[in-house]
């Protein structure tokens, strides 16, 4: 288990009262982020979720399935699963750590549409794949 270091704007410690001499632009992102969530938790957590995108192309697919992991973590380790529309797995693949670009093979995969969910320590994302021929 690792930690997660965030270096964060001046801004961000007026939410905890630290903070001295803000531009009134400032202070309305204070507001807004003080009003979307109810604690330090809450705002880590969404963080953490808004860097953790991954993107997976193309989709639809036919043979091959790229995934481009955004803002990879270090010694983050993915579990990736796919399964069909009766909640079977298809493909379940764990990738390495610090690996950005990842191509799964598909090409055995009948066609049709399957949930993808990518998880880690840090990332939880559920995404909807469709395979043609």
């Amino acid at each position: 288990q690792g930690a997660v270091f965030l270096v964060l704007p001046s801004w961000l410690c007026h939410i905890f009262g630290n903070a001295k001499d803000a531009s009134s632009d400032e202070e309305a992102i204070v507001a807004d982020l003080m009003n979307r969530f109810d604690s330090y938790e809450d705002f880590e957590r969404s963080l953490i979720n808004e860097m953790a995108q991954v993107n997976i192309f193309p989709n639809p697919a036919t043979d091959i399935l790229n995934l481009d992991v955004q803002n990879v973590i270090s010694d983050e380790v993915l579990n990736i699963r796919l399964m069909d529309g009766m909640g079977r797995v298809a493909l379940e693949s764990t990738i390495s750590p610090n690996k950005e670009n990842i191509t799964l093979d598909i090409s055995n995969l009948a066609p049709g549409s399957y949930v993808m969910t990518i998880q880690s320590e840090f990332r939880n994302r559920t995404n909807s794949v469709i395979i043609t021929r």
